[in-house]
């Protein structure tokens, strides 16, 4: 297998997102978004995971597997409220 450091794709970052939602939200996390980031010179993908505790539970990166390779998907812990409906 291949193991690649370039930013994820689009749909790389939603397979890890659906592969490690529960990971995550045993971390945690109310809620998963994949989005656009752009870091440096590296644009690509990534796993936003809102969380009202501690952002230190959340990895940086998850690692799937995708037609043979392997990528690092970055994850973004970022401290939000869960939504209340009014």
């Amino acid at each position: 297998m291949k193991f690649t450091l370039s930013m994820a794709t689009e749909k790389e970052a939603r397979i890890a997102r659906d592969k490690y939602f529960d990971f995550l939200s045993e971390r945690g996390a109310h809620t998963l978004a994949v989005d656009y980031l752009k870091k440096e010179k590296r644009n690509g993908f990534a796993i936003i995971a809102f969380t009202e505790g501690d952002t230190r539970n959340i990895p940086d990166t998850l690692e799937i597997e995708n037609n043979g390779k392997i990528t690092s998907v970055p994850v973004v812990a970022q401290k939000a409220e869960k939504f209340k409906p009014q």
